[in-house]
């Protein structure tokens, strides 16, 4: 939300109110107008207030709030330190695509997942967390999530966890023969991974 074209927009509003016809109604209109201004500059306000507060006091005050249960809180104080963060800060996007997530703002949440994976550091957990996003909810961007699991294979070529959640992901949506295909190129990276043995027998078992 562009805040500063807001505000333009409800002092406008306000200006261009007639001053003789329909007093009452548009003595109304004017307070609704300054009541949502009022409300936009307390946003702004908050906004000014976090902006001298350093980064990681403000992560640590938004984990302290998720783990109290305060989720609004959490989800406010995640949104301050990533817009003011890099855009590929992978700690505050996953916390703020896990809070959204349980709300069932599944779009947004796959958004800031997806920011957190551009950063090199990210862990796993963020495929894992975006791997169940597109088999229960975003089903339409599957392909998607494969290009994507793809791209990283290609770019880490002896990393063999994304080699793992993409078998698997292969096999929750039914596709057991690429599933074989994956976990077999991931038992070439780690011959000894149990449960991608595991997983391998089973799919050629049910063939």
């Amino acid at each position: 939300m562009n805040i500063q074209n807001t505000i333009r927009r409800c002092i406008k509003r306000w200006t261009e109110l007639p001053t003789k016809d329909n007093w009452r109604e548009n003595n109304w209109a004017r307070t609704g107008a300054i009541l949502a201004l009022l409300g936009l500059l307390t946003i702004v306000g908050f906004n000014l207030a976090y902006d001298f507060v350093p980064l990681n006091q403000l992560s640590s005050q938004a984990s302290q709030a998720r783990l109290a249960g305060d989720d609004k809180t959490a989800l406010r104080l995640y949104r301050v330190v990533s817009a003011r963060a890099s855009k590929i800060d992978y700690s505050s996007n996953y916390e703020l695509g896990n809070i959204l997530s349980e709300m069932g703002q599944y779009t947004v949440a796959e958004k800031h997942y997806l920011r957190a994976s551009n950063n090199p550091a990210a862990p796993m957990s963020v495929y894992y967390q975006l791997s169940d996003l597109y088999l229960k909810y975003l089903q339409k961007k599957q392909q998607h999530f494969i290009n994507l699991l793809k791209q990283r294979i290609t770019d880490q070529p002896t990393h063999d966890g994304f080699v793992v959640i993409l078998a698997g992901f292969y096999q929750q949506i039914g596709d057991k023969e690429q599933a074989i295909i994956w976990y077999e190129q991931a038992l070439e990276l780690d011959p000894n991974n149990a449960g991608v043995k595991s997983s391998l027998l089973e799919l050629k078992a049910s063939l």
